[in-house]
């Protein structure tokens, strides 16, 4: 059976658009950093928040956070990483460092993360008026992390060498970092891959063929609110395990039954949007569906700006 929606908005049923953090997390205000003195806690906590963080992080002090396991620093005006500083007590699992929008954030090196071997979630939040670079191969020794997130991050021109190492990772967000350009391979070293998020680039408006050959773990795709164009629709070759594709917010004007269901044979969820009150949403579905030989469900916005 056909399941075919028409939406005005736009439709995320990501993960990603929830907070990974609860609302009773314990939060510690204005700790000063001092240079060589530890943070000392009054409790013994598992899960952490520290705000409004300023200065220097250095090696010292975290390392006497044991047995917290989810550290969040949160709206920091951070300036400086010194090597080793995140992990630097042995049971962090769970890492998020943010930034407030008027920081000047430091670049994003490997030997931040040093010793981050057990780590198993990162997020990385920039400021959005000062977007901080990341440095080739700084998640390299992650080998744990199942779940990457990097927003207002400056990554005009993604490759490889960001995600060198991440033989684990499982789900990777992107979002609102100037991404321009792809490179076909930057996603072939990420086996285990299952969920792919790239969304909120202006810039982006071309996808590389062979970008998605070795993603044969990929069940979910959010390419949503780029500048997506010209799509031939074989540039999905190699999707064979992809469940759901949401490419709303784009300016994709065609779609290809035949190359979708050929590219991407288990598809279930489909989105998008059209710009022409002229294009036939029902029967593009009938299509889709016939050709896959299963059901599937079809939604589709209408943007008017194409």
């Amino acid at each position: 059976m056909i399941t075919f929606m028409l939406f005005s908005s736009l439709l995320i049923s990501c993960a990603q658009c929830k907070s990974i953090w609860s609302q009773d997390l314990p939060v510690l205000y204005h700790v000063t950093l001092e240079q060589g003195k530890p943070l000392q806690l009054q409790h013994c906590y598992t899960k952490l928040q520290l705000m409004d963080l300023n200065g220097t992080l250095d090696a010292q002090f975290l390392s006497q956070l044991a047995p917290v396991t989810h550290l969040r620093l949160y709206l920091t005006r951070i300036t400086k990483i010194e090597a080793g500083a995140v992990c630097t007590f042995p049971t962090l699992r769970r890492f998020e460092l943010s930034f407030k929008e008027d920081a000047k954030v430091p670049i994003l090196r490997r030997n931040i993360f040093e010793n981050c071997e057990q780590l198993e979630e990162l997020s990385l939040v920039g400021s959005y008026a000062n977007p901080s670079k990341l440095e080739s191969n700084t998640f390299l020794d992650l080998v744990n992390l199942k779940n990457l997130s990097l927003v207002y991050l400056d990554l005009h021109h993604l490759k490889k060498e960001y995600f060198g190492g991440l033989k684990s990772l499982t789900h990777l967000d992107i979002a609102q970092c100037n991404v321009q350009q792809v490179d076909e391979d930057t996603f072939y070293e990420l086996d285990s891959l299952k969920q792919l998020t790239v969304f909120f680039n202006s810039k982006f408006s071309h996808l590389p063929m062979n970008l998605f050959k070795n993603a044969r773990n990929l069940e979910k795709l959010f390419l949503v609110a780029n500048n997506l164009t010209g799509l031939t629709w074989d540039e999905f070759e190699g999707l064979s395990s992809l469940r759901e594709l949401q490419i709303g917010r784009n300016k994709i004007t065609s779609f290809d039954a035949d190359k979708i269901a050929k590219n991407m044979p288990n598809l279930s969820v489909f989105y998008s949007e059209t710009g022409s009150t002229k294009f036939n949403g029902k029967y593009f579905a009938s299509q889709l569906e016939s050709k896959l030989n299963h059901s599937v469900a079809v939604s589709f916005g209408f943007e008017p700006k194409f």
